[in-house]
C-alpha cells in the first residue's frame, strides 16, 4: 500500500514538473516567434493596413484587423467578438519594450495603446499569443492521484470486509457443525 501511494506521489510531482517545462517552452516559443510575428507584421500589414510615411507607419483603417496565426488582432477600441474566440485579451503595447509598435501611429499621430485579440475558453492570455491552461492539467493532474488513492483505500477496505465476512461464515459453519453434538443430552459438558 505505502508503494502505491508513493507511486501515486512521484506522479503527481512529475506531472507538475512537466506542466513548469512546458511553461519554460512557451516562454521560449514567444521569443522566437515575436521574431517571426514582427516580420509577417512588416511585410503583411504593410500593404493593408499602413500607410508609410517619413518616419512612422501610420495605421490607415483602425477598424480593419491584422490576422496572424488564425487570430485577428485589433487596435484599441476596434475589437470585434469573435464567436470561435470568445475570450477577450488586451496587449498593452510599452513602446520601449515593443520595438515592432514604436513607428506606428493612427493617422492624427497618436500612438496606439494597446491590441485587443480573442483566444479559446480553455486559453489563457500570454502576451500577444493564447496559450493552454496550465492550472487545468495541474487540477487533473490532482484529481487523478486523489481518485487512485481512494480506490487504494476503498480496496483495502474491501478487503477487510471480504476477512471479516469469511471468519463469520466459518465460525456460523463451525458452530452448525457442533451444534447436534450440543443437542444430545447424552453428552456432558465439563468446565476446565
Amino acid at each position: 500500500m505505502k508503494s502505491v501511494l508513493l507511486f501515486l506521489f512521484a506522479l503527481s510531482i512529475l506531472g507538475v514538473l512537466s506542466q513548469s517545462i512546458q511553461d519554460q517552452y512557451r516562454r521560449a516559443t514567444r521569443l522566437v516567434s515575436s521574431v517571426h510575428r514582427y516580420s509577417m507584421y512588416t511585410r503583411d500589414a504593410r500593404a493593408y493596413v499602413f500607410r508609410q510615411s517619413t518616419r512612422a507607419a501610420v495605421i490607415i483603417t483602425p477598424s480593419l484587423p491584422i490576422r496572424y496565426n488564425n487570430i485577428n488582432y485589433y487596435w484599441y477600441g476596434n475589437y470585434v467578438y469573435d464567436a470561435s474566440h470568445p475570450l477577450k485579451c488586451e496587449y498593452p503595447i510599452d513602446l520601449s519594450a515593443d520595438k515592432e509598435f514604436q513607428n506606428v501611429t493612427y493617422p492624427d499621430g497618436s500612438k496606439p495603446p494597446s491590441l485587443q485579440f480573442g483566444c479559446l475558453n480553455y486559453e489563457d492570455c500570454c502576451g500577444l499569443e493564447c496559450c493552454g491552461d496550465s492550472r487545468t492539467s495541474t487540477v487533473l493532474i490532482c484529481g487523478i492521484f486523489l481518485f487512485l488513492l481512494a480506490t487504494c483505500v476503498g480496496y483495502k477496505k474491501y478487503q477487510r470486509y471480504q476477512i471479516k465476512k469469511n471468519d463469520e461464515m466459518a465460525m456460523v459453519t463451525t458452530n452448525s457443525a457442533l451444534q447436534p453434538l450440543l443437542d444430545d443430552t447424552n453428552i456432558e459438558v465439563h468446565a476446565v
